[in-house]
C-alpha cells in the first residue's frame, strides 16, 4: 500500500479513485488493453480524418478522438500533426480500437500532478500536486466543515443564551417571568406565522419554477424534434435536426458507416460512428424506413448528417411514412407539361406516350433508382438518348447531393442494331445484379430509345422483367406486342 500523491490516503497506486481524474498520465505500455478508462494520458496528433482527430498515446498505441466529443468544429483545433494535446480514455473495445475524449486541461500544469502509467514497473510520479489547486470534492468538504462549525457556534450561542435568560428570569421574579414567557411565545407565533407564509411563498414560487422549466423543456424538445424534409436540411447546417427517410445503401468506410437515405423531398448521406470501420447500427438495412436525430454539415462540397441517433420505424410509423412519401413522390413526378422541341413525325408517332414517359423518369431520379438508356446506335438513337440525358441530369444534380451522382444514376449504352437480344440482356442483368449485391444499388429502370420495339427483342425484355426490373420503350416503330409486360 502507498499514499495518494493529492489526499493522503491509503491506496494501491499513486492515486486514490477519488483523484484520479485530477491527474494527467505518461502512457509507457505497448497494448491498447493496458490503457485505464475515464484516466486523462497525454498524447499527439497523429492525424486528422473527416470523423475525427487520431491521437498517439505513447509509442505503440492510437485512439481516435471523434469529433462529436470535441467542444468545437474540427477544422478550427489548433493543433498540427505531433503537437502535444491531453484526451480522455473513454473506452477500449475488444478488437483494440481505443475511443477518446476531450480534455478541457491541455496543460500538464492544469493537473494536480503527472503520472507515468507503465505496466510493468508501475506508476511513477513526474510532477508533484500543486499544494494550491484543490477539486470540487476538496471543496464541498471544506464547505462541509465550515458548516459544520457554523453550526457548533450557532449551538453553543443559543446555549449561552439560554443560559442567561435562566438566569434573568431568577432574579425578576414571578410576574416578570410571566411577562418574559408572554412576550416569547407571541414572538415565536408570530415569527413561525411569518417563516411558515414565506415558506408557502417559496414552495408556491418553487412549484411555478418547476413548471416554467419544464414548459421550456418540452417546448425545446417539441422545437428539435419537429421532423423536417431532407431538401431543409441545407438551411439548418450546425443544428439538431430530426427526420424520417428510407436507407437506399449502406457503406462501411475504414471510418464511419454511410447510409444513404432519401425521403419525398431527396437524398442524403449520413454518417454513423461506432469506432473506426466498426459497422455502425448493425441490425438496419436496406430498405428500412427510420428515424434520424443529428446534425447536418457540409463536407467536401456535400451534405452530410453526422447521425446521433437512428430508430428503424415499423407499424403505424412506417405505414404513414410509405403513404406519405408514394403520394408526394407520384405528385411530384408527374411533369408540368410536356412539348416537342421539334415537329418531326418521329416525334409525333410517340407523343402520346412522352407523358408517362417523363414521369418514369423523374419519378426513377426521386426514388434514388440509377436510369440506363439503351439506345440505337444510329443518327436517331443518339439524338434521343443525349436529348433524355440533358434533360435528366439537371434533375439528378438537384435531387442528390453527391457532386458524382449523375456519373452513378445515369448510364447510355448502345445497342447494335434496333433489337435488344438476349446477349445485351444478359450483360445488363448480370451487371445490375452485382451492383445491387456489392453496392446495394436498387435495380435500374432501363429506357430503350429507337430500340427493343422490335419482335426480337421480347427475350430481353422479358429476362429483365424476371428481375422487376421496370422498362419503358420510346420507339416510332414499337411492335405492341413485343413491349407489353
Amino acid at each position: 500500500m502507498s499514499s495518494c500523491i493529492i489526499c493522503g490516503a491509503s491506496t494501491d497506486g499513486r492515486v486514490c479513485n477519488l483523484h484520479e481524474e485530477d491527474v494527467g498520465f505518461v502512457f509507457h505500455g505497448t497494448d491498447p488493453d493496458q490503457l485505464q478508462s475515464n484516466r486523462y494520458y497525454r498524447g499527439t496528433v497523429d492525424g486528422y480524418a473527416e470523423f475525427g482527430v487520431f491521437v498517439n498515446i505513447g509509442e505503440s498505441v492510437t485512439g481516435l478522438l471523434h469529433r462529436s466529443e470535441i467542444d468545437q468544429r474540427l477544422e478550427s483545433l489548433p493543433y498540427d500533426t505531433g503537437d502535444e494535446l491531453f484526451v480522455k480514455v473513454q473506452n477500449v473495445r475488444s478488437n483494440g480500437n481505443v475511443d477518446l475524449g476531450w480534455s478541457i486541461r491541455q496543460e500538464g500544469s492544469a493537473f494536480r500532478g503527472m503520472l507515468v502509467d507503465d505496466p510493468e514497473t508501475g506508476e511513477e510520479l513526474v510532477e508533484a500536486p500543486d499544494p494550491e489547486s484543490e477539486t470540487q470534492s476538496d471543496r464541498e468538504s471544506g464547505a462541509e466543515s465550515e458548516t459544520d462549525g457554523g453550526t457548533a457556534a450557532n449551538v453553543a450561542g443559543e446555549s449561552t443564551l439560554s443560559e442567561r435568560t435562566d438566569s434573568e428570569t431568577a432574579d425578576t421574579g414571578p410576574e416578570s417571568t410571566s411577562g418574559v414567557e408572554t412576550s416569547t411565545e407571541s414572538s415565536g407565533v408570530s415569527g413561525d406565522s411569518d417563516n411558515n407564509n414565506n415558506n408557502d411563498n417559496d414552495s408556491d414560487g418553487d412549484a411555478a419554477g418547476s413548471e416554467t422549466d419544464a414548459g421550456t423543456i418540452a417546448a425545446a424538445t417539441t422545437t428539435e424534434l419537429a421532423s423536417v424534409t431532407i431538401t431543409a436540411l441545407a438551411d439548418q447546417i450546425g443544428d439538431p435536426v430530426q427526420f424520417e427517410a428510407a436507407i437506399e445503401d449502406i457503406r462501411q468506410t475504414s471510418g464511419p458507416t454511410v447510409f444513404t437515405m432519401s425521403d419525398e423531398s431527396g437524398t442524403v448521406e449520413c454518417a454513423a460512428f461506432d469506432g473506426a470501420g466498426v459497422r455502425a447500427y448493425p441490425d438496419v438495412e436496406t430498405d428500412d424506413i427510420v428515424r434520424v436525430t443529428g446534425e447536418p454539415e457540409q463536407r467536401r462540397g456535400s451534405l452530410q448528417v453526422e447521425v446521433e441517433e437512428l430508430t428503424v420505424l415499423d407499424g403505424d410509423a412506417q405505414a404513414a411514412f410509405v403513404e406519405r412519401t408514394e403520394a408526394a413522390l407520384t405528385d411530384r413526378a408527374q411533369p408540368d407539361r410536356v412539348e416537342p422541341i421539334a415537329d418531326d413525325p418521329a416525334v409525333a408517332a410517340v407523343s402520346d406516350s412522352l407523358s408517362s414517359v417523363t414521369t418514369e423518369l423523374r419519378r426513377a431520379v426521386f426514388e434514388g433508382r440509377p436510369i440506363v438508356v439503351r439506345h440505337a446506335a444510329t443518327v436517331d438513337g443518339y439524338a434521343a438518348s443525349v436529348a433524355i440525358e440533358r434533360a435528366t441530369l439537371p434533375l439528378v444534380r438537384e435531387q442528390h447531393q453527391d457532386p458524382d451522382a449523375e456519373y452513378h444514376y445515369f448510364d447510355r449504352r448502345p445497342v447494335e442494331g434496333a433489337v435488344y437480344d438476349m446477349d445485351d440482356a444478359t450483360r445488363d442483368v448480370t451487371r445490375m445484379l452485382s451492383d445491387e449485391a456489392q453496392h446495394d444499388e436498387p435495380i435500374p429502370l432501363f429506357v430503350f430509345v429507337a430500340a427493343g420495339g422490335t419482335t426480337e427483342s421480347r427475350d430481353g425484355l422479358d429476362l429483365l422483367g424476371v428481375y422487376d426490373a421496370p422498362r419503358v420503350v420510346v420507339d416510332a416503330g414499337a411492335v405492341p406486342s413485343a413491349i407489353e409486360s
